[in-house]
């Protein structure tokens, strides 16, 4: 859970969904009714080439995360984030338990990524979103929503109870996102500067 350990920590339990419990890759293109009249096709599995630039953009933008929140220095900062994607993700997009997708607008172009992983054992098994993220030209289109509604039927499917995810407390965007889809924070981190030169 390091990659995304930020400022706020929340969870949503998973609706019931009557599916064998499995650990396979779940199936591509899982699709998430957005009005009566349409159909997104919101999920795909990642390309190997995908995985690439994908992987170039979590650590940037994580790095960049981690200096705004105070928690890494810049100049180490990109070698941190690195260092732990490589360690939750030693096979890529074949990693054990982690399943990495594509989000994709309705003729199918590609507007931004999800990762989320199967973690704990016992009563603490849970779905992991570990990064969601929508390409800033694509945003506040209802990607991100139909994104995270489609991974709880697949977190369902695999008859996991809950899903959980960390937000940075500098992003209130994200907040509310999560909030209306009912995650609520189970614990949070705090900072107070002590000069006005930290």
């Amino acid at each position: 859970e390091s990659f995304l350990w930020v400022l706020l920590r929340t969870e949503r339990e998973a609706e019931p969904f009557d599916r064998a419990n499995s650990h396979r890759r779940p199936e591509a293109n899982h699709s998430m009714s957005v009005t009566p009249q349409q159909e997104i096709p919101v999920l795909a599995p990642m390309s190997r080439e995908a995985f690439s630039v994908f992987a170039a953009e979590a650590n940037a933008a994580y790095a960049q995360d981690q200096i705004r929140a105070g928690n890494w220095a810049k100049e180490e900062a990109l070698a941190k984030a690195t260092a732990q994607f490589e360690g939750l993700l030693p096979g890529g997009v074949e990693t054990p338990d982690h399943f990495l997708y594509e989000v994709r607008d309705p003729s199918g172009k590609c507007v931004g990524s999800l990762w989320f992983a199967v973690v704990g054992s016992g009563a603490a098994r849970a779905g992991y979103v570990y990064n969601i993220r929508i390409h800033r030209e694509e945003q506040r289109k209802g990607y991100g929503r139909a994104a995270l509604l489609a991974v709880e039927s697949v977190a369902a499917g695999m008859q996991l109870p809950a899903l959980r995810l960390n937000v940075f407390g500098h992003n209130p965007g994200a907040q509310a996102l999560y909030e209306s889809l009912g995650y609520r924070v189970t614990s949070s981190t705090m900072r107070k500067l002590l000069s006005s030169e930290a």
